[in-house]
């Protein structure tokens, strides 16, 4: 994951150190992995600050385009089919299929027009219930 590494350059910036990788470079080395057919899936390794509305997974949506050069479709992919298949679910998540759990998110705009749109979420469906984003509470 990238995101971990935004936390790392963090951390060693507030001890006055030089951290022992940065996002740039670990965004290098996830472009010539996915350029080279390895899929890439998303993930953290960390938890956003309490305050923060939203997940550190949006913050690793937006690295993987961003420093890693990933297109939007990718990082969606990364983030469904191959994020159910590097947890062995496949058969039972990451595309829309009949048979499949109805996990899904309904956005209010296109995230393959900017990937940040991935937080314009509207609705969550988790096993076929509905979870509004208007009904979040921190």
């Amino acid at each position: 994951t990238l995101h971990v590494y935004r936390e790392v350059e963090e951390g060693a910036r507030q001890q006055h150190k030089p951290p022992l990788c940065t996002v740039a470079f670990a965004g290098k080395l996830t472009t010539q992995a996915w350029r080279s057919g390895v899929q890439i899936s998303t993930g953290t390794d960390g938890d956003a600050p309490l305050e923060e509305p939203w997940p550190s997974l949006f913050d690793e949506f937006q690295l993987l385009h961003d420093a890693a050069g990933m297109p939007p479709m990718a990082v969606i992919q990364a983030a469904t089919i191959t994020g159910a298949k590097a947890m062995g679910a496949d058969r039972e998540m990451g595309t829309i299929e009949a048979g499949k759990l109805a996990n899904l998110v309904v956005l209010s705009a296109n995230p393959l027009d900017d990937v940040r749109n991935m937080q314009a979420v509207v609705m969550t469906v988790k096993r076929g219930r509905q979870f509004l984003r208007s009904d979040y509470k921190r």
